[in-house]
């Protein structure tokens, strides 16, 4: 997760960051799209 490209999970200039309810938000500024990633629970 988070290779340089614009498939799911690739990233091409990751410009912020957030946390909401468990998940980690990315905003791909270059692929202009927020990809959201699921925290595990343990």
């Amino acid at each position: 997760y988070g290779m340089r490209g614009a498939d799911p999970g690739q990233l091409n200039f990751p410009n912020d960051v957030s946390e909401a309810k468990e998940r980690i938000l990315i905003a791909d500024r270059e692929n202009n799209r927020v990809q959201v990633v699921r925290l595990a629970r343990r």
